[in-house]
């Protein structure tokens, strides 16, 4: 095997890891934020990268609208999605599609470019209503035919679910990360009731785990109006919300974060300072803050017109 500059040996031959400079960068990013805020879109443009075979997306929103994406220029035709439709997703169900890529990817490296789970909020949802019916279902069969049987509320959720569904998100989402291609997870947003900060729609330990395991966090924004759409994203904390950049590598505020762009960033074939978009961002940014200001100028002008006029008035009658 090939030996990096400046390694005498190769690590792999001594069962000592590989080395690092010889390495494949995949980027693990997390977009979270309201509905209607681009984030199935963002991770479908994967399929856009030059070397892009497969993009496969756990469907669990069943988000996947192929017209609308082709619409807005994704590569339809190399995204695949799981489960059938009809079909559940379950812990099981995903252990065994984790096995499955694994055991391809070993195979033939590179033929699943980006594996997409849309979304962590209904993925970790199925799986804590799944702890609840199997809970019900031993607890069932431990009192059938017993008086104490009449006391069982099949709607009842017990601690213990969220506890279960915790530990199978948490191991499901590391083992689909630690996958040799890119990975991609979709969250809708929360708003925390103690502290007002923002971040993924899901039990709290599942994210700051989920946040923990990838390298980007990014909020995603929409302001839309009737004569343009505008999709931003926040890279860095920023007041309540929560978001990181491993790399260093983003705009703060980002224009049109699609997974595409964020890996242009990321291998730095575009940077702030040359990015269109970022460019058009900024402005439109500065355009916005000019009209507040105006706007609140105009407001606080009248006031003062209204109050001289009511001075004047009021003088006058007497």
């Amino acid at each position: 095997a090939p030996v990096a500059s400046g390694l005498t040996a190769d690590p792999s031959s001594l069962g000592l890891g590989f080395a690092l400079d010889d390495s494949k960068e995949w980027a693990n990013v997390l977009y979270y934020g309201r509905e209607g805020t681009g984030k199935t879109t963002a991770a479908a443009t994967a399929a856009n990268l030059p070397d892009a075979r497969l993009v496969l997306f756990i469907n669990a929103e069943g988000g996947l609208k192929p017209k609308v994406l082709k619409g807005l220029g994704v590569n339809t035709s190399r995204i695949a999605a799981w489960p059938a439709q009809g079909e559940p997703v379950t812990y099981a169900g995903l252990e065994k599609l984790h096995v499955n890529l694994l055991d391809q990817l070993r195979n033939d490296p590179g033929c699943v470019t980006a594996v997409v789970l849309d979304s962590a909020s209904e993925i970790v949802s199925s799986l804590r209503e799944a702890a609840t019916e199997d809970r019900q279902r031993r607890t069932l069969a431990k009192i059938r035919g017993l008086p104490s049987a009449t006391d069982f509320d099949p709607t009842f959720i017990d601690r213990s679910d969220y506890g279960v569904s915790a530990d199978q998100a948490k191991r499901l989402f590391r083992r689909f990360r630690d996958l040799p291609c890119h990975f991609i997870v979709t969250a809708l947003e929360r708003e925390d009731e103690e502290t007002g900060d923002l971040g993924p729609d899901i039990q709290p330990a599942v994210a700051s785990a989920l946040m923990g395991y990838v390298d980007c966090v990014l909020h995603t924004r929409a302001d839309v109006t009737a004569d343009a759409e505008r999709f931003t994203a926040l890279t860095r904390p920023n007041g309540k919300s929560r978001a990181k950049d491993r790399y260093n590598a983003l705009p703060v505020t980002m224009a049109n974060p699609s997974f595409e762009r964020v890996v242009k960033y990321i291998e730095g074939t575009i940077a702030e300072s040359d990015d269109p978009q970022q460019t058009e961002l900024v402005q439109a940014i500065a355009l916005d803050r000019e009209n507040r200001e105006a706007a609140a100028a105009a407001k606080q002008a009248e006031r003062a017109a209204r109050r001289t006029r009511t001075t004047t008035k009021t003088s006058t009658t007497k």
